[in-house]
């Protein structure tokens, strides 16, 4: 007797997860969904909500296969990056570059954020957002002064922030005016 092996072409992968709660977008210019209904395209002041959670940036692109959004600036017409993301979560509001983002884990990954954190402001190159309140960042500082590049700063290499609770950090430098001191 012969052995036969499954048809592929009527196997399915299975369904998606499923969301907990809905997740609303809107866009200004556009928004596109590719005829599979996998990913979602959003353009120019776009927003995404999901829970207590949101991005608003110039693009959007939801992969619901995946439940991930991936959200950046978008280029005027001076070739200047406008409408960076800016992720919402819990009453906190981060300001970044590029922001990848799942749905379902709530976990994420950040190139330079820049956010409110105490009586401060913490920036970040590399961002990784492992639970509600956790971040482990790397090329960190932070600051007092407020302005997108500030004048003074405390640089570090790493760092962990329990967002609310500490800041958790190596070696750390002072950097004035982007030029390091001695003092460290």
């Amino acid at each position: 007797m012969a052995v036969t092996e499954p048809d592929s072409s009527k196997l399915s992968p299975g369904p998606p997860e499923l969301l907990r709660s809905e997740v609303k977008g809107r866009a200004e210019d556009s928004l596109v969904v590719t005829p599979d209904g996998n990913l979602s395209y959003f353009y120019n002041q776009a927003q995404v909500d999901y829970q207590d959670s949101g991005i608003r940036a110039g693009y959007i692109q939801i992969d619901w296969a995946t439940n991930e959004a991936l959200a950046t600036g978008i280029i005027d017409s001076t070739g200047s990056v406008v409408q960076r993301p800016i992720f919402m979560e819990g009453g906190k509001e981060y300001r970044t570059d590029t922001i990848r983002y799942n749905f379902e884990s709530k976990k994420a990954r950040i190139k330079k954020v820049i956010t409110k954190e105490g009586e401060g402001y913490l920036h970040g190159e590399r961002v990784k957002k492992m639970e509600e309140r956790v971040f482990y960042i790397r090329g960190g500082s932070f600051t007092t002064c407020s302005h997108e590049h500030p004048h003074f700063r405390l640089r570090t290499g790493k760092t962990k922030v329990i967002s609310g609770d500490k800041i958790i950090t190596g070696p750390a430098y002072l950097e004035m005016l982007d030029v390091p001191t001695p003092l460290v």
